[in-house]
């Protein structure tokens, strides 16, 4: 069973881009996005990326504490917006 995914991106030759990290709810705290995180960036220094980024919401305070937890540093702050449809 898929219980999570990472998903990156080559932004230049040396640079790479985290576009998505995902682990289901009830496997979450359990080391998992860790694993990802780690299996990511070693795959794409394998390929020359020296440099990883990633852009994350501050209300997912788990993976905020992951990524800080990991080496990140907050470099940019913006504002972001969420489309939600109403039922009706």
């Amino acid at each position: 069973m898929l219980v999570g995914v990472i998903l990156c991106s080559r932004i230049s030759h040396d640079a790479g881009h985290v576009t998505q990290v995902c682990v289901l709810p009830e496997y979450r705290s359990h080391g998992i996005g860790d694993a990802l995180m780690h299996r990511g960036s070693a795959g794409l220094r394998g390929h020359g990326v020296r440099l990883l980024t990633l852009t994350v919401t501050e209300a997912n305070e788990g993976a905020v504490h992951l990524y800080a937890r990991l080496g990140f540093a907050t470099k940019h702050v913006f504002d972001a917006f969420v489309w939600e449809e109403r039922s009706g």
